[in-house]
């Protein structure tokens, strides 16, 4: 395992600041391509002119609306970069920007709903499943038995279990060795950075984290999100020891292809739908891979088509705008291709489409559950299609009353969570 090469993960970025602002020719090519940033207020600016005062605030500190929005509505699917003739990783300079802007307290009014949205997300959780379902740990135990592998969950899959329990099934199967850890008080930091920029408290959880990963003492950590696989593979190296290896699951799997037995054909035709953070984080050609090694399973690829989700965490009036265009682009790629399946890598990009997805003939599925059906696993309901195909919340509420209340959770919280993920579509 390699040396990390900064004390912190503010010093790395530190560095990247310094290279932008050496090598960047204030082309704005990447500013010119950003899909998000039509949706702000600054989108009648001169790219040149943005990069022009991105570019000043990190080198002297001059703050600008330009600097504020370029930073916080940024989706992270590195088109920027991709864009970028100098070959210069520009999203790390906006994602720098971002640490300044937080660290002299120049923070979205989003943030301040920070504690809120994790309300809803373990409230969401506990409907989809009863605490004894649950098939995972919330931290290592103050002595773990040496594992080979963990399994990191990560925040946001808690609250879809039946992908979580398709893949433990897969695992189990092949006879593998595994403990899973989940999200929630375990946190790879993303929330915190880059979202919010809060690149300090995000260091914290991911050194916590990386304390109950390193307590199994395993060989590999296997991670179910592009996000957390973004953040523990590429910037945890740069300031922590790892001496794990890191894979995501569907390299893990096309590397023990010889043990899954791929054997029951499903013929079946699925759109996959390329997210923003699955780009990347350079996962969305094994996946891709482990799809078509499915039989008789069709994979047509889809645009990359940004539904919100990281802004929504600092500028939702701009996921507002988002998401009604993602369903529509999806749904019509998947009726002009007669796909049975809408295939969402990303689950925050899933949880967009559910509100919506009643209208629909097809339906969302992830991709362990089809490697889990082609080997004759048993398949786990869908809670979440099933809730959005209600027509009120009163009837997710009903539908969803003996999870919730097995979780100690009275219907009034329950009621203003559904309700925030319902009027989405509304």
């Amino acid at each position: 395992m390699s040396v990390p090469k900064y004390p912190s993960l503010e010093e790395y970025y530190n560095d990247m600041a310094c290279q932008a602002v050496e090598e960047c020719t204030l082309c704005g090519e990447c500013v010119r391509n950003c899909p998000v940033l039509p949706l702000t207020p600054i989108k009648d600016q001169a790219p040149e002119k943005i990069m022009e005062k991105v570019i000043n605030f990190l080198k002297d500190g001059v703050f600008s609306e330009e600097v504020f929005y370029k930073a916080y509505s940024c989706a992270s699917c590195r088109t920027c970069t991709d864009s970028c003739p100098q070959g210069i990783d520009i999203l790390l300079a906006f994602e720098s920007a971002r640490i300044r802007l937080a660290n002299q307290g120049k923070l979205p009014e989003a943030v301040h709903s920070m504690g809120e949205i994790a309300s809803f997300g373990m409230t969401l959780s506990s409907l989809q499943m009863k605490p004894s379902e649950a098939r995972w740990l919330k931290r290592a135990p103050s002595q773990p038995e040496r594992t080979e592998n963990v399994v990191f969950i990560g925040c946001n899959l808690p609250q879809f279990p039946h992908t979580v329990f398709a893949f433990l099934d897969i695992l189990e199967r092949m006879g593998i060795d595994y403990v899973a850890l989940s999200g929630g008080e375990l946190c790879c930091g993303f929330p915190l950075f880059p979202a919010y920029g809060k690149v300090r408290e995000s260091e914290d959880k991911a050194r916590e984290l990386v304390a109950n990963l390193k307590a199994f003492s395993p060989e590999r950590v296997i991670i179910l999100c592009a996000g957390c696989y973004h953040q523990i593979n590429e910037l945890y190296p740069k300031f922590i020891d790892l001496d794990f290896k890191v894979q995501f699951y569907s390299q893990f799997l096309i590397e023990h292809l010889d043990r899954i037995k791929l054997s029951r054909p499903l013929e079946k035709t699925v759109v996959f739908h390329d997210s923003c953070m699955s780009r990347r984080a350079g996962v969305n050609e094994s996946v891709r891979s482990l799809l078509e090694s499915i039989p008789s399973l069709k994979v047509v690829k889809s645009p990359t088509i940004c539904c919100g989700g990281t802004p929504q965490l600092t500028a939702p009036e701009i996921t507002r705008k988002l998401a009604p265009p993602f369903v529509e682009n999806l749904a019509e790629q998947t009726f002009k291709n007669k796909a049975d399946y809408l295939v969402n890598l990303c689950q925050v990009c899933r949880m967009t489409f559910y509100p919506y997805i009643k209208k629909y003939p097809f339906g969302l599925k992830d991709v362990p559950s089809l490697v889990n059906e082609s080997i004759g696993g048993i398949e786990h309901e869908d809670r979440w299609e099933k809730y959005g195909r209600c027509e009120s919340v009163d009837e997710i509420i009903e539908k969803s009353r003996n999870n919730f209340e097995a979780n100690g959770l009275i219907e009034g919280e329950v009621r203003k969570a559904v309700s925030h993920f319902y009027m989405m579509s509304h």
